[in-house]
């Protein structure tokens, strides 16, 4: 699972991933309960970075 990092132009600049087993978890549950935890700690990246939307 990832999610990207852009630049304020909307230009991919970086990306933030996790892994999983498949066996282990499902889809439902990192969607649920990781993919948002992947994204808010993409938001700080920006934010640590001084990333603005232009």
């Amino acid at each position: 699972m990832a999610n990207p990092i852009r630049d304020g132009n909307g230009k991919l600049i970086a990306a933030i991933n996790c892994s999983f087993h498949a066996g282990r978890i499902s889809k439902e549950v990192m969607l649920k309960e990781s993919l948002p935890l992947l994204q808010e700690n993409a938001t700080r990246i920006r934010e640590v970075m001084k990333i603005t939307n232009n």
